[in-house]
């Protein structure tokens, strides 16, 4: 099962865009 790759890909995603838009601001 890709159980735990998903979670990490999904929190890795939530993140990314969170920084991002640290960094535009």
């Amino acid at each position: 099962m890709e159980g735990p790759k998903l979670r990490i890909s999904l929190h890795a995603y939530d993140f990314i865009p969170r920084r991002q838009q640290d960094t535009l601001n």
